[in-house]
């Protein structure tokens, strides 16, 4: 599963993203790493927009997400093929995070795809301001039967559920609600999210607005074009309005215990 934009408001790879050449703003274009290729962009209607790439270098389905508002790039997050989280870098606090050691359930796109529902349980190192620390993720995605279409792209709705826990077992950070995959580009985006943070319980909405390809205008653009403020909605083509989704949208606690 995706990383949430929502975990990024935080105050917080096969290789550490940090040891990699910097990545650069050209113009307009982002360009990541040598050795590396942009194949997705996305903008979403909330004044976001992500640029995915891989490496040559890396596993084949490894790939990196690039998350940038309207105050610029804000976080890298890596993901192995099966869409389990590698690591991540967040720029406003130059905190950094890592999956460590053998995970006890490791995240399963293709348990997912087959048994439509997949649980998780790792650990992964979190480095701040504070400190180094270790944190233990536990969850749980499941597809829902909902499906909408937008941008011509068919996404299927997978609603999870996952909490962050320190190493005294309190709660760091706990969110649930609903994201979008695709088929057909095998990776996932935001789209409802319900987050507790430390009791303060917050809800959020957002969605892809277009998927930009390579050679398209606007490819690797990192520059939002909607929902930025009512000057920059004046201004911005109006993006592809989506399907109302089919089948049930349902969220809450639960185990895989056949896997």
């Amino acid at each position: 599963m995706k990383v949430m934009s929502i975990y990024k408001t935080l105050p917080a790879a096969i290789f550490a993203f940090a040891a990699v050449p910097g990545v650069v703003l050209a113009g307009d274009i982002y360009t990541p790493p040598a050795g590396c290729e942009a194949f997705l962009t996305v903008q979403s209607n909330t004044c976001e927009v992500n640029i995915l790439w891989h490496c040559d270098i890396a596993p084949a389905g490894d790939k990196w997400d690039a998350y940038f508002d309207y105050g610029g790039l804000q976080s890298i997050v890596s993901y192995s093929g099966q869409y389990a989280w590698l690591d991540a870098e967040y720029f406003w606090d130059n905190s950094y995070e890592e999956t460590i050691g053998t995970p006890l359930d490791p995240i399963s796109l293709g348990m997912l795809v087959i048994e439509d529902r997949d649980s998780y349980d790792f650990e992964m190192r979190r480095t701040d301001d504070t400190g180094s620390r270790v944190l233990r993720v536990t969850g749980l995605d499941a597809f829902d039967g909902g499906e909408m279409t937008i941008d011509d792209q068919i996404l299927k709705t997978v609603s999870y559920d996952y909490e962050i826990t320190e190493e005294d077992g309190s709660i760091f950070y706990k969110s649930s609600g609903v994201q979008l995959f695709s088929p057909e580009l095998q990776v996932f985006l935001s789209y409802l999210d319900t987050v507790d943070d430390n009791g303060a319980i917050s809800t959020y909405e957002t969605a892809p607005a277009d998927f930009i390809f390579p050679g398209e205008p606007g490819f690797a653009d990192p520059t939002p074009l909607y929902g930025c403020s009512t000057t920059d909605a004046e201004t911005s083509p109006e993006p592809t309005p989506p399907t109302e989704p089919t089948g049930p949208i349902e969220t809450g606690p639960g185990k895989n215990n056949d896997k």
